[in-house]
């Protein structure tokens, strides 16, 4: 692992308890939609991304061993998780409020964008990538992708016509299955031998069914629909090696269990994922925004990524990408 990757550690554990403040303060008054999506999301940027950064391995991502990228992690999260009180899907909302929340979005979009720009600065010294190496250089590329959607919800812009729920949604998309879930699909291919076959279709599936979803979403439902299931397949054939050939490595049982766990979360939440495109498609909802954020955004939020996550990092063998 990386030099900081205690440092990330100690920054997912401080923004767990941060997180689960504001899920008590939820639990106390119930929030509207945007509000619950954007706790989901905190969970996301608080805890997932710090969690998902720890699996980086040094000889592949020497950057984020320099503290003062790291040390910008922790200072930018906890500057989003403020705009929970002041900006458009805030506890409290106040309109002279509103530009402070655009504001305190952009560490967060200034720390990814450098974090992606690092590695892609790391290219040309690398003749060589494997399918994990080339599936975290992908997550690192997804993740101001997510940030510059963030920063667009919270300056009220609706690019491409996309309602505010829609932009915050898309937000929550490339963080959750763009960073976090390519970071937990990586770990299984550093397991894996090279010469295994199947690992770089089910993972380059599973990069492309990730930008396919969002055009979908843009453009024709009927793309949607196909990137939905060229995800599910990519996600169901990790699992399976996952299941076959990781977990019998593993000696740490709390880990073995989350590893077990997240994908039977994750196949419930695809499952959910499914349905609701092909509503879409047919012009016949069958599951409304609000009951997909209730069921798909948790399942997907703790049970898959955070569970996953959490899961490699408790790992004791961790073998070098």
């Amino acid at each position: 692992m990386i030099p900081q990757a205690q440092l990330l550690t100690g920054s997912a554990l401080g923004g767990a308890l941060l997180w689960l403040g504001l899920l008590a303060r939820w639990f106390q008054r119930p929030l509207d939609l945007s509000a619950t999506v954007f706790l989901l999301l905190l969970l996301a940027i608080l805890v997932n991304t710090p969690l998902a950064l720890s699996l980086l391995q040094e000889r592949t991502w020497s950057f984020v061993g320099e503290r003062w990228l790291i040390g910008l992690q922790p200072v930018a999260a906890v500057a989003v998780a403020a705009t929970a009180f002041v900006g458009p899907a805030g506890f409290s909302i106040g309109p002279l409020l509103l530009p402070w929340s655009a504001l305190l979005t952009v560490p967060w979009l200034l720390f990814a964008t450098l974090l992606a720009l690092s590695a892609l600065w790391q290219l040309p010294s690398r003749r060589q990538m494997d399918a994990p190496a080339c599936l975290q250089l992908l997550a690192l590329l997804f993740l101001p992708i997510g940030a510059a959607w963030l920063v667009a919800f919270q300056l009220g812009l609706q690019p491409l016509r996309f309602s505010g729920i829609i932009v915050l949604l898309t937000a929550v998309h490339f963080h959750f299955t763009g960073f976090a879930a390519t970071m937990w699909a990586s770990r299984i291919g550093a397991y894996l031998p090279q010469s295994n076959r199947t690992y770089p279709w089910f993972a380059g599936g599973f990069v492309l069914a990730t930008p396919l979803i969002a055009v979908g979403i843009t453009l024709s439902p009927l793309v949607e629909v196909v990137g939905v299931a060229l995800l599910a397949t990519c996600l169901v054939g990790l699992a399976l090696l996952s299941y076959r050939h990781v977990l019998p490595m593993l000696r740490n049982m709390l880990a073995k269990i989350l590893l077990s766990l997240a994908p039977t979360a994750m196949g419930v939440a695809i499952a959910l994922a499914v349905t609701y495109a092909i509503g879409e498609f047919r012009q016949q909802p069958l599951l409304t925004i609000p009951q997909m954020v209730q069921w798909h955004g948790w399942l997907n939020g703790v049970g898959f990524t955070f569970w996953g996550l959490l899961g490699w990092r408790l790992a004791e063998y961790q073998p070098q990408v």
